[in-house]
């Protein structure tokens, strides 16, 4: 496959293309957000700062406060609120598992 995407002619498509990477799995809660938020005030940060020091985009620390996040983006916020990732996901895990 060249680099528009097209098969030249003659070449070998009896192997199919490596899968892209996977995905990691977002985590939804509702306490989640709720303790994202609750540690984001107690360090006295705004949602643009906590990105800067979490250095995450500023649209994936508000998908956070929402309750929606990946395990990697609960671990660097945590470590720049100065918690735990599992003090921020102990109420998650239980309803996750549901």
């Amino acid at each position: 496959m060249n680099d528009l995407g097209h098969v030249p002619f003659g070449a070998d498509v009896s192997t199919p293309p490596a899968s892209p990477p996977r995905r990691e799995k977002s985590v939804t809660s509702a306490s989640l957000a709720q303790r994202i938020d609750e540690a984001r005030r107690a360090a006295g940060l705004d949602l643009y700062r906590l990105a800067i020091k979490a250095r995450l985009g500023q649209s994936t620390v508000r998908l956070a406060v929402r309750g929606i996040a990946t395990q990697r983006t609960i671990e660097r916020l945590a470590r720049a609120l100065g918690v735990t990732a599992s003090e921020l996901t102990s109420h998650c895990e239980a309803s996750n598992a549901r």
